[in-house]
C-alpha cells in the first residue's frame, strides 16, 4: 500500500511534536530536580547576632552597613518578642523556642542559677544531638546568657562561661569572636551585644545616644560579616541578625510596640527575595535553624516556620 505524501509529513510532525514534548518533560524534570534538591540541601552554618535592646530602631536609621548586607524583603522589623518585653525572656523564647510561661526564665534566674533544664532542649542542644562533632558556640557580652539560660554540653563554646560582675563591651564581643572564628568553623554561632541595651536605659530609647549606640553597633555587624567572609564561612550559611526586644521611655517590659517589635534579619542562599517575610516571632527562629539543618523539632514548641523566606 503506497503513503501519501501527506500521511508522511503528517507522521513526521507527529514524530516531531513528540521529541520536542519528550525533550521538554526531560527539561523540566531536571529543573525540578534541581530545584528539590536545592531545597533539600542542608546549610553549613547558621551565624546569629542578637542586639540587645534594639527593638525596630533600626529602621530608622539603618545605614549602608545594614543595608549592604540584607535585602529589604529579608528584613522584618515587626517580629513580636516574648512577653514580658525583658532579655531573659525573649532571648529564652529564642533559644527554647516556647513562650516565658514554658520556659520559666528571667533575669534573675539566669543570673544565679545554672539552667540544666533536660526536659526541653535548646537548639543548640538539638543541633548537637544531630551533628555530634560539629562546633557549637555562644559568645556572649550578657553572661547570664551563656550560664542561666543556655543548656550548654561538653565541647559546646561558651564565653563567658560565668557570671560576669557586668557586661562585656562591644569590642570585647568582637575581638573574641574573631578569635574564636580563627580557629573553629561552627555549625551554629551565636554572638550578642549589649552596648544599645545600655544606651537604652542611660539614656532613653530613641534619644541621640541610643541611636549613636545602634550605629555602632551595625558597625560590629559588618565587622562579623566581613570576618566571616574572608574565613570563607559564608558560603551556603544562614546569616541572621535579631533584637530581644526594643524599649520605651528608659525601660522595657511592657507591652507597647516599641517594646514589643523587634527587627529580624537573614542573609544566604536560598532565601526569597521577591516577597517580605510573613508574620513573624521571636519563637520562630530556631525553626528556621533547624529547618536549614533538616532537624525536626520536638513537639510541644510554639514556634512555626515563617512564610516567605526560603524559597518554596
Amino acid at each position: 500500500m503506497r503513503i501519501s505524501a501527506t500521511d508522511k509529513n503528517s507522521r513526521t510532525l507527529k514524530s516531531m511534536i513528540s521529541c520536542v514534548l519528550l525533550i521538554v518533560s526531560l527539561f523540566l524534570l531536571v529543573v525540578y530536580s534541581f530545584t528539590k534538591q536545592a531545597q533539600e540541601k542542608i546549610y553549613d552554618r547558621v551565624i546569629i547576632i542578637g542586639v540587645d535592646g534594639a527593638g525596630s530602631f533600626v529602621q530608622d536609621l539603618a545605614s549602608d552597613d545594614f543595608w549592604s548586607i540584607f535585602e529589604k524583603n529579608n528584613v522584618s522589623f515587626s517580629m513580636e518578642v516574648a512577653f514580658p518585653s525583658l532579655s531573659a525572656e525573649s532571648w529564652g523564647s529564642m533559644i527554647y523556642s516556647v513562650d516565658p510561661e514554658t520556659h520559666g526564665l528571667t533575669n534573675d534566674s539566669a543570673k544565679n542559677r545554672k539552667m540544666t533544664n533536660a526536659d526541653l532542649p535548646s537548639m543548640f542542644k538539638l543541633v548537637h544531638e544531630q551533628f555530634p562533632d560539629a562546633e557549637i558556640a555562644s559568645i556572649v557580652a550578657w553572661s547570664p546568657i551563656n550560664y542561666g539560660i543556655i543548656d550548654g554540653f561538653d565541647g559546646m563554646y561558651l564565653y563567658p562561661s560565668e557570671v560576669l560582675a557586668s557586661s562585656l563591651p562591644n569590642e570585647d564581643v568582637v575581638q573574641a569572636a574573631k578569635e574564636y572564628l580563627d580557629s573553629h568553623d561552627p555549625k551554629l554561632l551565636f554572638i550578642h551585644f549589649d552596648g544599645v541595651d545600655h544606651a537604652g536605659h542611660a539614656y532613653g530609647w530613641g534619644s541621640d545616644e541610643f541611636f549613636d549606640a545602634l550605629i555602632s553597633a551595625e558597625k560590629d555587624i559588618k565587622t562579623i560579616y566581613e570576618y566571616l567572609g574572608e574565613k570563607n564561612y559564608l558560603e551556603n550559611s544562614l546569616f541572621i541578625v535579631t533584637a530581644d526586644h526594643g524599649g520605651n521611655g528608659n525601660k522595657h517590659g511592657g507591652d507597647s510596640e516599641a517594646e514589643m517589635n523587634a527587627m529580624f534579619a537573614i542573609y544566604g542562599d536560598r532565601l526569597n527575595t521577591e516577597e517580605p517575610i510573613g508574620d513573624i516571632h521571636i519563637v520562630d527562629i530556631p525553626s528556621i535553624v533547624l529547618h536549614a539543618f533538616r532537624i525536626d523539632a520536638p513537639e510541644g514548641r510554639t514556634g512555626v516556620l515563617p512564610e516567605g523566606i526560603f524559597v518554596s
